[in-house]
């Protein structure tokens, strides 16, 4: 595969890894501060208990394969850009190829239940006061009143985290393939010429 086609699948990769690692911890950051707000909008004796562990564990899977999809192939970069590091790079180019690979398949292993819970389901919420029961109609009555709805499509950064890391998997498996089907890198001497071993593996391909 052309260097110039690895080399666009890896800066997409690493761009959304990125993106797809920072809407996930910015959707933990935002859930645990909407959690805090309606359970302190609460007076006692009254306790509130949300129950979000369906999105939260899922979604927790997504922001850290996002980011480590996006070091990966940050790493990747810096190893076929810089010519110290080269080496090291045709070295590690298979290895690189199948992290890129499992995490890629690890990704997908989360997005897929986290998009059915977003698209169908919503939080538990759930208040007593000692050991009895608010009413559910009470509750959702109280939910409108504060602006808040335990319906996770309706929530815009659970938004965010249901579409944006889509695209990471698809330039992190596209990055996985291309590391994978890259050329090694021609040896060279320290003047940046070819070596006289690859000029005449050059010589011989040609005269075949």
């Amino acid at each position: 595969m052309s260097r110039a086609l690895t080399l666009a699948a890896l800066v997409l990769s690493s761009v959304f890894g990125i993106i797809g690692g920072s809407v996930g911890l910015n959707a933990l950051i935002k859930s645990n501060r909407q959690k805090a707000f309606l359970k302190h909008s609460v007076h006692p004796p009254t306790k509130l208990y949300i129950n979000t562990d369906d999105t939260l564990r899922s979604g927790i899977v997504i922001a850290v394969t996002c980011g480590l999809i996006g070091l990966i192939s940050m790493t990747s970069l810096k190893l076929m850009l810089l010519p110290s590091f080269k080496a090291l790079g045709d070295r590690t180019r298979k290895l690189r190829a199948y992290l890129l690979a499992f995490f890629t398949i690890w990704l997908l292993a989360a997005l897929i239940p986290f998009t059915v819970f977003f698209a169908t389901r919503s939080a538990i919420v759930s208040a007593y006061v000692g050991s009895q029961r608010v009413p559910q109609a009470a509750i959702e009555k109280a939910q409108k009143q504060l602006g808040a709805t335990p319906v996770y499509k309706k929530i815009y950064f659970l938004r965010l985290l249901a579409v944006l890391p889509w695209f990471t998997f698809l330039f992190g498996a596209i990055s996985a393939i291309a590391v994978y089907m890259s050329e090694p890198s021609a040896p060279t001497s320290r003047d940046g010429s070819l070596t006289s071993e690859t000029m005449a593996e050059k010589s011989r391909m040609h005269d075949v």
